[in-house]
């Protein structure tokens, strides 16, 4: 079974619900095997060890929503490309619904946002 994630894409005036799905075949006990997703990622040209990951707007809002890109050099913007590579990298320690922040990841401020979620109003 593939393994998916939400998170909260934030940057500069940005709030973006995001979806990542890893592509890894059999990605052990973490999460149940399915021989289905197997086959159709290796026919879909994923290695067993491969460790991309996918990521797609959560919105359906057209334009970008449309688009879901396993490399992240492929969104040519800056804010979903940082947060890609993050989330690749990351991957195994990031929980679902967490805040992913860019202007933080770049080091251009000094704290990571808080999620939207846990503003009161």
């Amino acid at each position: 079974m593939l393994e998916a994630k939400t998170f909260e894409l934030r940057d500069r005036a940005t709030f973006i619900p995001i979806l990542a799905v890893s592509m890894k075949i059999n990605d052990g006990a973490r999460i149940e095997r399915s021989v289905g997703d197997e086959y159709l990622l290796r026919r879909a040209g994923y290695g067993p060890n491969d460790d991309c990951v996918v990521v797609t707007r959560l919105d359906a809002q057209g334009g970008k929503a449309s688009q879901a890109c396993c490399e992240s050099h492929q969104w040519n913007d800056r804010t979903f490309q940082v947060a890609h590579e993050y989330i690749e990298s990351h991957w195994r320690v990031l929980e679902s619904g967490q805040v992913i922040d860019v202007e933080f990841l770049l080091g251009e401020t000094p704290l990571p946002k808080t999620s939207e979620r846990e503003i009161v109003i």
